[in-house]
């Protein structure tokens, strides 16, 4: 999941749910592996989220048992689930997309808006539930990010919660944006074994005044934004790392990681 999110520019944050608080204001959505045995806190926590407005993805199985191995179904009696079951096949069809391979595969028996995923046999994997004032999306399976048909079944399960992101996608390509007091960094990361060199695209505009960034196989980059250098010196991007900084009595000396365009701003000069 974290890898698909990263893949995709989704940026997320971590929390324990059994001890953190679960609010749909400061969490509109939700991705959670889960498997058979869960906490009922948990289980309700998850319940009433759904119910207040949240949008939660769960893969994996859904829970019978607490983590005492007790009886406990919260979260398959609120959705109406009549009963779980392992098939024997490893592949599922999911979004017009036939025999995908999976892991801890699970199908359900119940009655749901929608059904984008089944096994070979017509068993429901994978489903959308209306729950109160929010929605689940469920998919019974472990699913790797090993290849494109895995990714697009991950892509489709974020566009039903109607997830977007604000960077453009390109496959292989990490691309996380982080703000911090000094400014803005832009983290890209490629994940292929072909290099990568394109605009980057935020919201429809083209980052670095249109210059194309330049990725080798399997490496990354750290690229500054409107990032302040000294009070009177920003940064205004670079399509290269800033590696160094040297600042002497009566000039600074800027090291970067290689040759490419930059962009310097001064109020002073």
């Amino acid at each position: 999941i974290a890898r698909f999110l990263s893949i995709r520019h989704l940026n997320f944050n971590a929390i324990e749910l059994s001890l953190d608080t679960l609010e749909v204001k400061k969490t509109p959505t939700l991705w959670m592996m889960i498997h058979d045995a869960c906490p009922a806190k948990v289980q309700q926590k998850l319940v009433d989220y759904v119910k207040d407005g949240g949008k939660l993805v769960l893969m994996g199985h859904i829970p019978v048992t607490d983590e005492r191995l007790q009886p406990c179904t919260i979260l398959k009696d609120a959705l109406g689930i009549l009963k779980v079951s392992k098939p024997v096949s490893d592949k599922i069809d999911a979004f017009g997309t036939p025999d995908i391979p999976v892991g801890l595969l699970q199908s359900v028996d119940g009655t749901f808006e929608s059904v984008f995923a089944k096994t070979s046999d017509q068993k429901t994997v994978g489903f959308t539930k209306t729950l109160g004032q929010g929605t689940l999306v469920f998919l019974g399976a472990a699913l790797s990010t090993n290849c494109l048909d895995d990714l697009e079944v991950y892509a489709k399960i974020s566009e039903l919660i109607g997830l977007k992101p604000v960077l453009d996608s390109f496959d292989w390509i990490d691309v996380r944006q982080m703000k911090g007091p000094l400014g803005r960094f832009l983290m890209l990361n490629n994940y292929s074994d072909d290099p990568f060199s394109d605009q980057i695209i935020r919201k429809g505009k083209a980052l670095f005044n249109g210059r194309a960034v330049e990725l080798p196989a399997r490496s990354g980059l750290i690229l500054p934004i409107e990032t302040m250098i000294l009070p009177e010196l920003k940064l205004t991007y670079s399509t290269v790392e800033l590696r160094q900084i040297e600042t002497h009595k009566n000039h600074i000396i800027l090291h970067f990681s290689s040759e490419g365009y930059v962009r310097i701003e001064s109020s002073i000069y």
